[in-house]
C-alpha cells in the first residue's frame, strides 16, 4: 500500500512538474545538486543520489549511483538523457531514451529518481515507487 502511495504521490508530482514551461535561459549550476535542466549521460546525477544505496524493505535490493551511471538490481539503467528539475523543496530526475524500443524498456526499469523535500531518496517508473536508504 505504501508503494501505491508513493506512486501516486510521484505521478502527481511528474505532472506538476511537466505542467510549466522549461526556463528560457540555460540551465543553472548549483553547488550542491550540480547542474539543473536537461543533460546528456555522461553529466553526473546530483551530489546527493550519488553513491551505494539498498532498498528500505528489502535491503538486498541495491542502487549504486556513480557519476551518470545508475545500476540497479545488477544492471546498467540504459538512457540518453536526464532533466534534474528544483521544485517545492524536491529535486527530481527524469530519464529518457531515444526510440520507441529503448524509451520502453526504460519504462520497465528506473524512469526516475526524486530526493523528497523530507529528505527521502525514491526511484520510480510508471509502475512502481520505492524508497532507499543509504548503505
Amino acid at each position: 500500500m505504501r508503494r501505491l502511495s508513493l506512486a501516486i504521490s510521484l505521478v502527481l508530482a511528474l505532472a506538476a512538474v511537466e505542467a510549466h514551461a522549461a526556463p528560457a535561459s540555460p540551465p543553472a549550476a548549483d553547488a550542491v545538486i550540480g547542474e539543473l535542466g536537461k543533460t546528456g549521460r555522461r553529466a553526473p546525477l546530483p551530489r546527493g543520489m550519488q553513491g551505494r544505496w539498498r532498498e528500505a524493505s528489502d535491503p538486498s535490493v541495491e542502487l549504486i549511483v556513480s557519476g551518470g551511471e545508475i545500476v540497479w538490481q545488477g544492471r546498467v539503467v540504459d538512457y540518453d538523457t536526464k532533466e534534474v528539475t528544483r521544485e517545492e523543496g524536491g529535486l527530481t530526475v527524469t530519464l529518457d531514451a531515444s526510440g520507441w524500443e529503448r524509451r520502453e524498456a526504460l519504462q520497465r526499469s528506473i524512469t526516475g529518481l526524486v530526493i523528497t523535500p523530507e529528505g527521502e531518496f525514491q526511484i520510480f517508473n510508471p509502475k512502481f515507487a520505492t524508497t532507499f536508504e543509504r548503505r
